[in-house]
């Protein structure tokens, strides 16, 4: 109801409009496929995040190995405490395709010509 309010005042029509053609014509999703679309886009980066992140680190479990030489997170919470990252997470499975953003290139050897 809030989008459709909001297509109507973004387009200038009476609010008698059907709504469906003024999403198509102004490009915009229904609300269902709006939010599959961003936790899809949630769960392709969470696989992108680096190992050691913070954000790992919350979600503990299968996501994170402890280290000894890992500094203490600046606030830590409480493990019975679940925040929508934790119920996000657990819509993707923790062992699934990791993505190295930056992996490691080899040195190359640049020889300077004077």
């Amino acid at each position: 109801m809030v989008q459709n309010s909001a297509v109507r005042l973004i387009s200038g029509t009476f609010r008698t409009t059907p709504c469906d053609p003024l999403h198509q014509l102004l490009n915009i999703l229904p609300m269902n496929l709006w939010l599959n679309m961003i936790v899809q886009n949630f769960m392709i980066r969470l696989y992108r995040v680096p190992k050691a992140s913070q954000l790992l680190k919350r979600l503990e479990g299968a996501w994170h190995t402890p280290d000894p030489n890992d500094l203490p997170l600046p606030a830590p919470i409480g493990n019975k405490v679940k925040t929508t990252l934790h119920k996000l997470a657990t819509r993707v499975l923790a062992n699934g395709p990791h993505i190295k953003a930056f992996p490691e290139t080899p040195p190359r050897h640049i020889k300077v010509e004077r």
